[in-house]
């Protein structure tokens, strides 16, 4: 089971505020930090953090690399994108694979280049 997720950055302080941000309407708040470390949750499961990498260098993303929040409902997933956008993350693309599998998600960019999904899936 996945404890908590990180995604870097090399800009702790703006990083902070655009997921206090983004996170809200979700309600996941700061929850256990360290002057590197900030970790986001709901009080229940697995946690969403950024970080300032432990070696000092430079934070990076990786390709293929995401994180994808469960948000319920198609409503939602088109709310998530627009608020994304609101707070300057770039908008990626959306995949409906209603038919097969119920999925409906949208994928943006955060200010770092890291890579969200926001979706919705029938199981």
């Amino acid at each position: 089971m996945i404890g908590y997720v990180l995604f870097g950055t090399n800009n702790l302080e703006e990083s902070l505020s655009f997921y206090d941000q983004l996170l809200e309407p979700l309600n996941l708040k700061r929850g256990p930090n360290t002057e590197r470390v900030h970790l986001y949750t709901d009080g229940n499961g697995p946690m969403f953090g950024v970080c300032m990498p432990a070696d000092g260098g430079y934070a990076s993303n990786g390709n293929g690399t995401m994180v994808a929040i469960n948000v319920s409902s198609s409503e939602r997933v088109d709310f998530m994108k627009d608020h994304a956008t609101n707070l300057n993350a770039s908008y990626v693309s959306e995949i409906n694979i209603e038919e097969s599998v119920g999925f409906y998600g949208v994928y943006v960019r955060d200010l770092d280049n890291n890579k969200l999904c926001f979706y919705k899936m029938d199981v």
